[in-house]
């Protein structure tokens, strides 16, 4: 019983992912908290408008809302800067990937679509 406790543990670790690093699939405290550290950055609007030319624009269209991904001129303006970087940095387990982008260029990402879409 107790190889099993042990095993179990191991196996749901190792699933679930690393969570001091923040490669787990969007839960527990390092995600809030990597979400937060993004947050408390000032985003750039200039910036962020390459990076989604680069990053965002082949999935969402340019305009945001010409792509096959959400529609982001009706989806940003109900979400909250937290629930919008939470999505760009651990996908949303759907359709939409984890992106890799340093936390300052998430910030200026998101500085972006406010200023763009709402």
């Amino acid at each position: 019983m107790r190889f099993a406790l042990i095993a179990f543990t191991l196996a749901f670790t190792v699933a679930c992912g690393d969570k001091d690093t923040g490669t787990d699939s969007g839960g527990g405290d390092s995600g809030a908290s990597e979400v937060d550290a993004i947050l408390a950055l000032t985003g750039d609007a200039t910036a962020g408008g390459t990076t989604f030319a680069n990053t965002c624009a082949a999935c969402h269209g340019a305009d945001g809302a010409s792509g096959y991904a959400a529609n982001l001129v009706e989806e940003i303006p109900s979400k909250d800067d937290a629930f919008i970087v939470n999505i760009i940095i651990n996908g949303d387990g759907g359709g939409m990937p984890a992106q890799d982008l340093s936390d300052q260029e998430v910030a200026d990402v998101l500085a972006y679509v406010r200023a763009t879409f709402g």
